[in-house]
């Protein structure tokens, strides 16, 4: 499945939220808008390890958090998983234009200094 592909069959499942993924020079850049809970975490987290497993080791993973409105627990999980499986895999893995509600979150929960961000 191509990451256009994968993007379309996210955004026809999920009404609250869209999803654009595109490779890079060295990677992928995912960009996530809207909603972020237990179902949509659940699918992401699923087409966050096969694009990870696409990618060659030392390339990058961004992950763009600027139109996230609201972020779950699983959510949060989700992005936990997500950067320790890319260590493992010797990727990087970054969250970029990281938008209030998730810092707010990410901040209150004591996980956002774990995270490398970029703007």
């Amino acid at each position: 499945m191509t990451y256009d592909e994968a993007s379309r069959d996210f955004n026809e499942r999920f009404d609250e939220t869209r999803l654009e993924i595109e490779g890079t020079p060295d990677g992928a850049r995912v960009r996530i808008a809207g909603w972020l809970g237990l179902e949509e975490a659940g699918r992401l987290q699923a087409l966050m390890d096969t694009i990870m497993d696409s990618v060659e080791p030392g390339g990058t993973i961004s992950l763009d958090l600027g139109e996230v409105r609201y972020i779950s627990s699983t959510g949060v999980g989700l992005l936990s998983h997500a950067l320790i499986k890319a260590r493992g895999k010797g990727l990087r893995f970054v969250l970029s234009r990281v938008s209030d509600t998730a810092e707010k979150v990410l901040r209150l929960l004591g996980l956002l200094s774990f995270f490398p961000t970029e703007e």
